[in-house]
């Protein structure tokens, strides 16, 4: 059984695709931005607070806390950079670029997956144990990487669009380079074989 992947012509159905991508880029860069600010203060309080712990239980569940925000802060900062070599390479319709972007988006929507799959059990686990921090922050992160997963999901397939889009499109201006270039060199070959006659006119009637 094969399943289909739509081509879209809109970003949101309204919007034309690759402007609508760029907008995404943009919105993205801004989105990475915050929240790798965001993560690092987290970063910085749970330090703050291991620190000023004197009770080693609680401070290796505060190290274990800490461990998925670091991750997810070094993931938000590679994909900061990653958006902004997008960006470029939707401005210059650089099919390579987005390729690039789009299997580097495959791997973070693995990578989020995995790391959703990963901070829910390990939540239930302390849930069970009655041992979990801070459980409305769980909760918002696992809010958002739903959201994330979800976002990620819908805009792969829009950028799918959008090189298979631009790819046609270059194979097309190939073709008509190439159509023309014949088409010149008939032409001139045209031209040659005129002349030659011509020439041969001249001399028989000279004869």
């Amino acid at each position: 059984m094969t399943v289909d992947i739509p081509v879209y012509k809109r970003c949101c159905f309204c919007v034309p695709l690759r402007y609508g991508l760029l907008g995404w880029g943009y919105f993205k860069m801004t989105a990475d931005a915050f929240f790798v600010i965001y993560l690092s203060l987290s970063m910085i309080r749970y330090v703050m607070m291991m620190k000023s712990c004197t009770d080693h239980n609680h401070r290796s569940q505060i190290l274990e806390d800490l461990i998925l925000p670091m991750i997810a802060d070094a993931v938000f900062i590679v994909d900061f950079m990653a958006t902004i070599m997008f960006i470029v390479g939707g401005h210059k319709k650089s099919v390579k670029l987005m390729r690039v972007f789009y299997f580097k988006s495959i791997a973070m929507f693995m990578f989020t997956l995995i790391l959703t799959a990963t901070s829910v059990v390990l939540a239930i686990q302390n849930f069970m144990l009655r041992d979990m921090l801070f459980w409305d922050r769980t909760m918002l992160m696992f809010s958002f990487y739903f959201v994330v997963l979800a976002v990620q999901t819908y805009f792969l397939i829009l950028l799918r669009s959008e090189i298979i889009k631009l790819w046609t499109n270059t194979k097309i201006r190939f073709m008509n380079n190439a159509t023309e270039g014949k088409f010149t060199k008939n032409c001139e070959e045209i031209g040659e074989e005129e002349e030659i006659r011509e020439e041969e006119e001249i001399n028989m009637e000279d004869t």
